[in-house]
C-alpha cells in the first residue's frame, strides 16, 4: 500500500501560497485532498469523518469537472480553512510529516 494521507500537506501548501484566488487555490488543493483519501484506512476514523463532512461541502456546490466553480467566496474560506485544520491535526497526532511553514 502506498501512502496518500500525505497529500493532505500538498493540499495545505496550497492553500498557503496566496497564488491564484482562493477558488483556483481550493480547486489545486481539492485535487490533493482526494488523493489524501484514497486509502481510508490510513486515516483515524474521527478524522476521516472530518475529511468527508469537508468533501460533502465542496460537492453541495459541486460543477461537473470543477467541484468549486459555483461556490461563493465565502464557503471557499471556509472550506479552506478546513482543509488546513484537518492537515494540522494530522500533522499534530505525527501522520504526517511537518511542512515547511510548521518549522
Amino acid at each position: 500500500m502506498v501512502a496518500q494521507i500525505h497529500h493532505i500537506n500538498d493540499a495545505a501548501l496550497i492553500l498557503m501560497r496566496h497564488q491564484g484566488t482562493m477558488k483556483q487555490r481550493l480547486a489545486a488543493a481539492c485535487d490533493e485532498l482526494w488523493a489524501a483519501m484514497e486509502n481510508p484506512e490510513e486515516w483515524p476514523t474521527d478524522l476521516m469523518e472530518h475529511a468527508s463532512r469537508i468533501v460533502d461541502k465542496i460537492l453541495e456546490s459541486s460543477a461537473i469537472g470543477n467541484p468549486v466553480k459555483n461556490m461563493d467566496e465565502r464557503t471557499a474560506r471556509r472550506v479552506a480553512v478546513a482543509i488546513t485544520r484537518l492537515a494540522a491535526e494530522l500533522r499534530k497526532r505525527g501522520l504526517v510529516p511537518p511542512v515547511p511553514s510548521d518549522k
